[in-house]
């Protein structure tokens, strides 16, 4: 009986569990779009006396977005470029239908996979390091001391990541996609012993203006999200240093699930 009183009163109070989650839910949503206008509201009062420091944290973060990560990020290109081309090639070959390696090409790695990789290693290495970085300047009170100074945060700590991220981002996908066309020749190479130009031909008839500008696209908000997201997790922290891995775990959760929704959301409006 007592079991069964207790699940009673779980189904009771369910409904008020689901609306103060929902409500809390939404607040977390506004908070995160309003903080997101914010940032970009710095645009267009950044002072002139901190331009110069701006740009200098901007180039610190492509270098440490962009050009440190080339290495991972060639090695993850080439990697799937070469298993993908090797896998369709196996399997067409058999049938003389070669041709088809354009078609998974482009649709597979240039309009999907290409951004999205470079996504996953941008916020595995700067989307961890913002938010633990944030985190760590909170607890130590720096963000307040700089509030006390009339400095704002937004100008000198999350609009300069914004920026930096979001280029590097944008760079990094164009260069995974050259990467990816290049590691892919010489598994078709390997493969089926194809030629540099009929490889190119095959990719050429697939690819078209849009898929690049839809794969810039996607570089452009995905940077955007990995920069904002962890800024704002980062600054919310409040409590003890232990409460930093946790902002950045929910801070990496938050921008691999809008990474994959917004692929699919830009995928869908373009292609469908």
């Amino acid at each position: 009986m007592a079991q069964a009183s207790t699940f009673s009163n779980r189904l009771l109070t369910l409904p008020g569990r689901i609306g103060a989650n929902t409500r809390r839910y939404l607040q977390r949503l506004s908070d995160k779009i309003r903080f997101a206008l914010q940032v970009a509201g710095v645009l267009f009062r950044l002072p002139a006396l901190g331009i110069g420091y701006t740009w200098r944290v901007i180039l610190n973060q492509i270098r440490f977005t962009g050009v440190q990560a080339l290495p991972f990020v060639t090695f993850v290109s080439a990697a799937s470029s070469a298993l993908i081309v090797i896998q369709v090639l196996s399997q067409a070959s058999r049938v003389g239908f070669e041709g088809i390696i354009g078609t998974v090409f482009v649709a597979a790695l240039i309009r999907e996979l290409g951004p999205i990789l470079t996504a996953v290693v941008v916020i595995g290495r700067s989307g961890t390091a913002i938010a633990a970085e944030l985190g760590t300047n909170q607890v130590m009170e720096e963000i307040t001391a700089l509030e006390t100074m009339g400095i704002d945060p937004l100008h000198y700590v999350v609009f300069p990541r914004l920026i930096g991220v979001t280029i590097a981002t944008v760079c990094l996908v164009v260069y995974f996609d050259a990467v990816a066309i290049l590691f892919g020749f010489f598994a078709a190479q390997l493969t089926v012993s194809m030629t540099l130009s009929t490889y190119l031909q095959y990719i050429a008839d697939q690819a078209a203006l849009i898929d690049f500008w839809v794969t810039g696209l996607k570089g452009l908000l995905f940077g955007m999200i990995i920069a904002l997201i962890p800024s704002y997790h980062g600054l919310i922290v409040k409590g003890a240093p232990t409460d930093v891995p946790k902002a950045t775990t929910r801070a990496v959760v938050e921008c691999l699930a809008l990474v994959f929704l917004v692929s699919a959301v830009v995928s869908v409006l373009f292609y469908y």
